[in-house]
């Protein structure tokens, strides 16, 4: 998993440097704040540590067509760029890609462990094609946002987030719909991001035991319920992050315990031991466990098929 995410990176950098470069929300470096007053709108309370940590440039790619770019400067001004690309190669083998962005822009200020985001403007900034060989080189322009095309406001929303390590943020967007997330972003930089980051955490999502049958053992204080996703045929998909893989090889044998068997004759707990997946039965039951050492930081996932 580890060489599948530097593989994502590496599309993530691509794809949203063609969004970047030629515009970018440039750090308002006087006196770090927001016009020179000595105020900075960022700020709430004691988030100091929060601010300094999220100040620069985040990427992140959800592994099928967009990248997000997200851009905080010091003195409480943002923009998010957002790129959607599709490609094809024509019959005599010329390969395009069209690259699709938009951009919103505004002033956020941190208040825990939630980003909140106001005054805020969207624009469908651009729509071009590129030919493969002649994508723009991977330099980003320096300055001020330039004015956006026909923006329309979009009301307040927040942003939930915290840090792995100084170079891994996670953000949770809660903004309706259309473009709502969860994903780690990955900072973007030519140095490393030597910051103090700040402690807070995300909080653990509860254990779903109304989706899930009375006797199905709750994984426990070893790991966060990170997420929880129910697919259109009554799936149940639980990601746990922030577990260990001996956490995880006590989960299997709880569920050993319980009365659950592995599915395939040449599944082991040894399999389980190396972090592979496995899958399991009961009655009509079946579930698939993603071990953890198939992710970063922890994560497994678990799907109940009832």
């Amino acid at each position: 998993m580890t060489n599948f995410r530097f593989q994502m990176r590496k599309v993530a950098t691509i794809v949203a440097c063609l969004a970047v470069i030629t515009m970018f929300a440039a750090c308002d470096k006087k006196n770090g704040d927001d016009g020179g007053n000595g105020e900075n709108p960022a700020v709430t309370e004691d988030d100091v540590v929060s601010v300094k940590a999220l100040v620069g440039g985040w990427f992140y790619y959800d592994g099928w067509s967009s990248a997000y770019l997200w851009k905080f400067d010091s003195g409480g001004n943002y923009a998010r760029f957002k790129v959607s690309q599709s490609g094809f190669t024509n019959d005599v083998g010329t390969t395009w890609y069209s690259a699709y962005g938009n951009i919103l822009t505004g002033k956020y200020r941190v208040n825990g462990y939630v980003i909140e985001l106001y005054n805020n403007q969207h624009s469908s900034q651009f729509a071009q094609d590129y030919n493969i060989g002649s994508v723009p080189p991977h330099n980003i322009a320096v300055g001020k946002l330039p004015p956006l095309n026909n923006p329309s406001p979009v009301g307040d929303f927040n942003l939930e987030f915290e840090f792995f390590d100084a170079m891994t943020l996670r953000v949770v967007s809660d903004r309706p719909v259309y473009d709502d997330y969860d994903g780690l972003f990955d900072y973007y930089g030519e140095n490393s991001h030597n910051v103090t980051i700040p402690t807070h955490q995300i909080p653990s999502k509860p254990w779903p035991k109304d989706l899930l049958p009375s006797d199905f053992p709750e994984y426990g204080s070893g790991g966060r319920v990170k997420n929880i996703v129910v697919d259109n045929a009554g799936n149940v998909m639980i990601y746990i992050d922030r577990t260990t893989l001996d956490t995880y090889v006590g989960y299997i044998y709880l569920l050993l315990q319980e009365g659950w068997y592995f599915k395939y004759s040449e599944e082991t707990i040894e399999d389980v031991k190396k972090g592979y997946l496995v899958s399991l039965k009961k009655g009509d039951q079946e579930l698939i466990v993603n071990g953890a050492d198939d992710y970063v930081y922890g994560e497994i996932r678990i799907i109940f098929y009832p």
